[in-house]
């Protein structure tokens, strides 16, 4: 008996942090989880588990944990229920939030007690617009994932970003704003400007203003870019800077893919990063290349049914993704 009592209480702790991250609480509802926390400290580590399981779940991770879902079923009657909010927010396609175990100890003076801590996640087959707390703002491709501070008493507005993102960064002379990804990092003071870090190329599109580009750890591969160039770090560590089309770089914010005399495996790869589904293709056809745009709305099979109508392809299911051959 005093094992179930035990199970039910942490099923409704679970049920009221999921609640907690979707900010979905009602003030009594969170000071009984900042209760929780100070009676028994260790909650933190399961919270912290907890956190881990909600960001994967958004993130389009199908490999969902077994008990969240077993939770989220059992209590899906009694609120306003993650299941229909995971709903509204893959139509949304972003959500912030503030990591919890640090805030909620202080329940009862404040709800934050120090700089608050955001991630902002999109699923995959999405795009979304972000507005920062110093009111830039930045659009998200799918599978993207950005996270930052309040940049509250920060001497420079750093974010970190896997993914795409576009920028729109407001001006602050006292206050740079640094864009940190697993290669490269950008410093601007204020532009507008796309970073695409999914692999395996880095680059980084300038539309206006300039910025500052370096690789990770190599001062020497600093340049200046002026708008309508790109800076490329290449799988290998080769840099490039060329002329582009600036606007091609950014259409996807729009729900499509423009696309200029681009070959077949980088074109396939853009879908693959967008849908979050491999995309091969066959070794005779991928430097053919490609000119259009892909309204990219739909699922990846209409993207894929409509450039088999244009190009000499023909598409195939293989394993989990798609092959690409010669028609």
């Amino acid at each position: 008996m005093g094992t179930d009592r035990k199970d039910q209480k942490h099923e409704r702790l679970h049920w009221l942090y999921i609640k907690y991250l979707n900010s979905n609480t009602t003030f009594a509802e969170d000071k009984l989880l900042g209760q929780a926390l100070r009676n028994d400290p260790s909650l933190g580590t399961q919270f912290q588990l907890w956190e881990r399981e909600w960001e994967q779940s958004y993130a389009g991770n199908e490999a969902t944990n077994k008990s969240w879902i077993k939770t989220r079923d059992k209590f899906r009657a009694h609120t306003m229920r993650v299941h229909r909010h995971r709903t509204w927010w893959a139509a949304a396609s972003v959500v912030a939030l503030v990591f919890a175990v640090g805030s909620l100890i202080g329940f009862g003076v404040a709800r934050i007690s120090r700089p608050k801590q955001f991630v902002y996640t999109v699923p995959y087959g999405h795009t979304s617009k972000v507005v920062l707390p110093d009111s830039s703002v930045v659009w998200l491709n799918a599978g993207s994932r950005l996270s930052c501070t309040d940049f509250s008493g920060a001497s420079v507005r750093q974010v970190s970003l896997k993914g795409e993102g576009y920028f729109e960064v407001r001006h602050m002379d006292s206050k740079p704003f640094v864009v940190s990804t697993k290669r490269l990092h950008v410093q601007v003071l204020g532009t507008k400007f796309n970073v695409n870090a999914y692999s395996p190329n880095t680059t980084v599109v300038l539309l206006s203003g300039s910025v500052v580009v370096h690789a990770n750890n190599n001062k020497a591969s600093s340049r200046i870019l002026l708008p309508g160039e790109q800076y490329q770090l290449s799988a290998g560590g080769k840099v490039s800077v060329s002329n582009v089309q600036a606007a091609d770089f950014v259409s996807w914010k729009t729900g499509s893919l423009t696309i200029n005399e681009m070959t077949l495996s980088e074109f396939f790869r853009k879908l693959e990063n967008y849908y979050g589904i491999p995309v091969r293709v066959n070794a005779d056809i991928e430097n053919l290349e490609y000119s259009g745009v892909v309204d990219l709305h739909g699922p990846i099979t209409t993207a894929l049914s409509d450039l088999s109508n244009v190009l000499p392809i023909k598409v195939s299911h293989e394993n989990k993704g798609y092959r690409i051959k010669r028609k």
